[in-house]
């Protein structure tokens, strides 16, 4: 299949169609996060996609990436944050019209009922009940770790329901408050701390 293929693109149409079809589907989807950062090469070569963006806010981001011991310092955080959100912000500009939807992470948690039923709805899909319940998927961390010999709080969230303790985590697991507001201050010296307010909306949602 690689051989045949002329773009890493092609190869990926052609592996995930192939993989589809052995499973009895009729559409596959990929949710590798760097995917928001080639949006404009994805849309180019699948122009009728659909992509669907998670945002969060961000101090619960860098709560839960401290949680998992990753990207812990405010500088590498920043850069990588503002890498993804600018990424996002060019590119949505440039793509398909009504190609994009936005999901509130704390949205799905509270509401994934009505949630999952606009996601379903903007992809053209019907509903069923179960989309909306995810109560975690331990055969889905054991597969993980077994095929990548690693394990992480992260990947252990495959195997736990999504729980309402997580929007506004950033509060209580936060415990050095020096990083944090470190880490504004160089969000707003790059440039980017209206950014980060705008996305500051979990407290609405409690």
């Amino acid at each position: 299949m690689a051989q045949q293929s002329c773009s890493a693109e092609d190869f990926i149409g052609r592996f995930m169609t192939e993989y589809a079809v052995i499973s009895g589907k009729k559409r596959w989807v990929e949710k590798t996060p760097a995917n928001v950062l080639h949006l404009e090469r994805i849309f180019s070569f699948w122009p009728k996609a659909y992509f669907v963006y998670v945002v969060r806010d961000p101090r619960d981001v860098y709560s839960s990436v401290c949680r998992a011991g990753k990207w812990t310092e405010p500088d590498i955080f920043a850069k990588l944050w503002i890498k993804f959100i600018n990424a996002y912000e060019k590119a949505k500009k440039v793509v398909p019209p009504r190609s994009i939807m936005e999901v509130k992470y704390e949205e799905l948690v509270l509401e994934p009922e009505k949630t999952m039923r606009d996601v379903l709805d903007f992809v053209g899909e019907s509903w069923e009940k179960g989309v909306a319940r995810f109560l975690g998927e331990p055969k889905d961390f054991e597969r993980v770790r077994k095929f990548t010999g690693k394990s992480s709080t992260t990947l252990e969230q495959l195997s736990r329901p999504l729980v309402k303790n997580r929007i506004g985590a950033w509060r209580n697991e936060l415990e050095n408050e020096k990083d944090l507001l470190k880490l504004e201050e160089i969000i707003k010296n790059m440039g980017f701390y209206d950014t980060w307010v705008a996305y500051q909306y979990s407290i609405s949602f409690l």
